[in-house]
């Protein structure tokens, strides 16, 4: 091959090598190439920002590739040794051991042979040191940083000591209050009702709030101006509802009874008995629900001619579905000096959407309502519903209540959080991670228990990143509200946990929580996993550990330590539980 057609070809390699979609195998052909090409010093020499960029942002072979050929390119004096310390600073922040630990020997012998280079090289270790997770490798780092410090300047020493008072006891930092919960918003006017029965009958919709603040509205302007809201309602209901006419005769009477029977319960036939434009009651076929049992209960009150209620007890105070435990002692009582008993499907609805209260001013007006209602409402306020006593409550809430069948997977919850927002029951239907539904969980009101603590712990150990991000968040979000409990989340293991996963999750959690509040975590888990076949992931949770009891003072005996110290191996679980050990006792 000609000196031309070989500096062409050994240029081509090179950038393909540099590609970000290259195949696997074509790295490898291409390597086995380059490799027989036998590339003299003088023809690398030329293309040392190519084979720089292959080390730092290559393939993990393609990039161990260029370490050697760079290596060799310095031991013959064709690479300076500050761009041997310039390269390490990438090198090192890259995720494959073998490379790091070939680069931290490389930088070694460069500073041994060029004692000038010692004060670079020292804060890129520094830098470093800090952001690997390995604790082989930091030790490693942390021995090359001692010998090299000898012989730095004296503003690198300085440098470094700011640098290790990072690695002191961690000041302990306030978490934000949780944001307040967004209101409900209701329509105030019929005009807004009009608005809001046209987009619920549009289309179908997934938007719950529609609908709720569609018939929180009819109940409302219906007891108010019944009239105000036949007229502006009418106009698109008549053509909708046959014989919906005043006065109709008695064949068209007969005409709406066939058309109510196959109908269901639905906005627009609540909406023409609101009007009085329909005068029986559907009878098709009609899923039971929360809103379509609220319907039919509502809608029979109105064909029935009985007293009306001015406003439904189920309408939501916040856009979570949940209801304010003051408000609804407040409705509850409005009803009482109207002479009312509430609808059992509503305040049923609106019983399971109360969320518990220690306030006492809030329980000691729920003791003076009426009983049954204020009896039952003041009782649930205390529980934590756990045991909830479901044969109270309609049919679809009690099987929900009751939780998914025992020992059967694949099953969600028939009610979603917002018909039924208590942590507990919506953590007991998740049977795999939904990343949204369990942020929403984790922000509602109400007593998160073992149930919500194994869905964050399924979270955390998942294998897709994106879930053990909701994880972490689901952790923050607890521990802002101060309901994190680090025993139930121990207790939520997997027996086989995939200890990897986890020890990443608890480094994101140690950045978002800080290290006084991930101890707590790790000094719960690790007994647990100490106590358990070791698995590969388990030197990177301790080494986790290590760092958490260090910068947050912790100190005292971790059960299951000893045990692992007594081993006096070499492995990375005994290098681990060593630091982990020191950082107990030195605090």
């Amino acid at each position: 091959m000609a000196d031309t057609e070989r500096a062409v070809r050994h240029g081509q390699l090179l950038s393909s090598l540099l590609r970000a979609d290259a195949r696997p195998s074509e790295i490898r052909w291409q390597l086995v190439e380059l490799t027989r090409m036998r590339a003299s010093v003088a023809e690398c020499a030329g293309r040392v920002e190519f084979y720089s960029r292959m080390l730092t942002e290559g393939r993990s072979t393609a990039a161990a590739h260029a370490q050697n050929v760079l290596a060799e390119l310095h031991n013959e004096g064709a690479l300076a040794s500050a761009d041997v310390v310039s390269l390490s600073r990438a090198v090192l922040a890259r995720p494959e051991k073998k490379l790091v630990r070939a680069q931290l020997s490389w930088l070694d012998r460069t500073v041994r042979d060029e004692p000038g280079c010692a004060s670079a090289a020292v804060r890129v270790l520094a830098e470093a040191i800090e952001t690997t997770a390995d604790i082989g490798l930091r030790e490693r780092m942390a021995r090359i940083i001692t010998r090299q410090l000898r012989v730095a300047d004296e503003r690198t020493r300085e440098e470094l000591a700011d640098a290790a008072r990072a690695w002191e006891i961690e000041e302990r930092f306030t978490l934000p209050p949780p944001a307040p919960l967004a209101r409900f918003t209701v329509a105030r006017t019929v005009v807004e009702t009009v608005q809001l029965y046209r987009r619920v009958t549009a289309r179908p919709h997934d938007d719950w709030s529609l609908d709720e603040r569609f018939l929180d509205a009819v109940i409302r302007f219906t007891y108010r101006d019944r009239n105000e809201l036949s007229t502006a309602l009418g106009r698109l209901i008549d053509h909708e509802v046959p014989a919906a006419q005043q006065d109709p005769s008695w064949w068209q009477r007969q005409q709406q009874r066939r058309w109510c029977d196959r109908q269901p319960w639905s906005m627009r036939t609540l909406a023409a008995i609101a009007t009085g434009a329909l005068r029986y009651p559907p009878r098709g076929p009609t899923r039971s629900t929360p809103l379509t049992d609220r319907m039919a209960e509502w809608g029979t009150l109105v064909l029935e001619g009985a007293v009306l209620p001015p406003f439904a007890l189920a309408t939501p105070t916040f856009d979570n579905g949940g209801i304010d435990a003051a408000e609804l002692v407040e409705r509850l009582r409005e009803y009482a000096e109207l002479g009312l008993r509430p609808g059992p499907v509503d305040f049923a609805q609106a019983l399971v959407r109360v969320a518990p209260t220690a306030r006492p001013e809030v329980l000691l007006m729920a003791d003076a309502l009426r009983p049954p209602e204020g009896a039952r409402l003041a009782a649930w306020l205390r529980s934590d519903h756990s045991d909830a006593e479901t044969d109270a409550f309609p049919n679809y809430l009690s099987a929900a209540l009751r939780g998914p069948p025992p020992n059967k997977r694949g099953h969600s919850s028939p009610l979603s959080e917002y018909q039924l927002p208590i942590p507990e029951v919506q953590a007991a239907w998740m049977s795999w991670v939904d990343r949204d539904r369990l942020s929403r969980i984790v922000n509602l009101p109400g007593t998160k228990g073992p149930r919500v603590h194994r869905a964050v712990m399924a979270a955390l150990v998942s294998q897709d990143i994106r879930d053990r991000t909701a994880g972490v968040d689901a952790l923050a979000a607890l521990a802002t509200a101060d309901e994190l409990r680090p025993d139930l989340l121990a207790r939520a293991l997997p027996v086989r946990a995939q200890t990897g996963r986890l020890a990443s999750s608890l480094r994101d959690t140690r950045r978002v929580l800080g290290a006084h509040r991930t101890w707590p975590l790790l000094a719960a888990i690790l007994p647990v996993l100490f106590a358990s076949n070791p698995t590969p992931g388990l030197p990177d949770v301790v080494a986790v550990a290590a760092d958490c009891a260090r910068k947050s003072g912790a100190r005292g005996d971790l059960p299951g330590l000893d045990a692992v110290l007594r081993r006096g191996d070499a492995s990375r679980l005994a290098a681990a539980a060593r630091a982990l050990s020191v950082a107990l006792s030195s605090n």
